[in-house]
């Protein structure tokens, strides 16, 4: 599995964080199929994105208590999309994070 971590500002408003995720993943041709949370993670909130028909889930998690965001590519989930958009979206997300953090 491939995890990937996105880097929250200490200074960002954390209630922001779930809808930039869903906005930015979203405008880059990526449909939500599931959001809930996950137990290892209490009151975390995670995604799977799909983009399209094409084969590949990119998972993403918020961990909001312990102040986490990542993404994950399971071996059993890949496409040819995924690894390279979870690293588009980390530098998106980062960019959007960090003008939030200054305001």
């Amino acid at each position: 599995m491939l995890t990937l971590e996105v880097k929250l500002p200490t200074s960002l408003d954390l209630e922001r964080v779930e809808a930039l995720v869903e906005q930015t993943c979203r405008s880059r041709g990526l449909k939500s199929t599931v959001k809930r949370s996950l137990v290892s993670y209490p009151g975390s909130t995670h995604w799977h994105f799909k983009k399209g028909k094409e084969r590949g889930t990119l998972e993403v998690t918020f961990w909001k208590q312990e102040r986490r965001l990542w993404f994950s590519i399971h071996e059993n989930r890949t496409g040819s999309w995924t690894t390279a958009k979870s690293g588009e979206l980390k530098s998106v997300l980062e960019s959007k994070f960090n003008q939030g953090a200054r305001h």
